[in-house]
């Protein structure tokens, strides 16, 4: 962090976050396109080209999944800023209509969201292992199931309770109404929760 007249500048700050950008959700339609056009054709015409293209789209998917969930937060006197490896989003103060602190819904339920997350992934990895043996056992790699899918379907589970964990660790989240949309910010713990609250209040009052 760096110091200017006595006030912290925020640089880069990990923090899960939830909000719509329009780039990322075109790309991961478009990824999730490719990946049923792949599929279907390695069901009907399978070679290893086929098969390793869809092993390429799964694999695609998961890792912008994972991109889109943290974003690196900078404050400063004129502007936030959020960016990952995807791209950048800039705030001016102007664009910034509203900074709200309210209560985490998903830390006050987490125990019931953990255990039916929990509980829903283990029936899916059960149901997804068991078919993809007995695909594999009965047909074998070239003519079963692509190993890919069921694998796929595991880890996008599997990422979605990770992501229930990290927007659940604290009892407060940072809501920013912007022109257009809503931005969510899930600190971590107090200290965190702290540093952005008093530089986001520092930027909106400041002339």
């Amino acid at each position: 962090m760096k110091f200017k007249n006595e006030l912290f500048h925020i640089e880069k700050m990990s923090v899960p976050t939830v909000m719509i950008d329009l780039r990322s959700l075109a790309m991961l339609i478009s990824l999730i396109l490719l990946l049923l056009i792949s599929f279907f054709i390695d069901h009907i015409y399978r070679t290893t080209w086929t098969y390793l293209i869809v092993a390429l789209f799964t694999i695609a998917i998961l890792i912008l999944l994972f991109l889109q969930s943290s974003m690196k937060i900078s404050i400063d006197n004129e502007k936030l800023q959020m960016n990952n490896t995807i791209g950048k989003k800039t705030l001016s103060k102007d664009k910034i209509q509203k900074v709200a602190y309210t209560e985490n819904s998903n830390y006050k339920h987490r125990m019931i969201q953990y255990i039916v997350m929990g509980t829903s992934v283990l029936i899916i990895w059960g149901i997804q292992i068991s078919n993809l043996y007995e695909s594999l056992s009965k047909y074998g790699f070239e003519d079963g199931t692509n190993v890919f899918i069921p694998v796929f379907m595991i880890l996008v589970f599997g990422f979605s309770l990770y992501r229930v964990h990290s927007c659940s660790r604290y009892q407060k989240i940072i809501k920013i109404d912007i022109d257009p949309g809503e931005i969510k910010i899930y600190p971590e713990n107090e200290h965190e929760y702290q540093i952005l609250k008093d530089r986001l209040d520092f930027l909106m009052n400041s002339s």
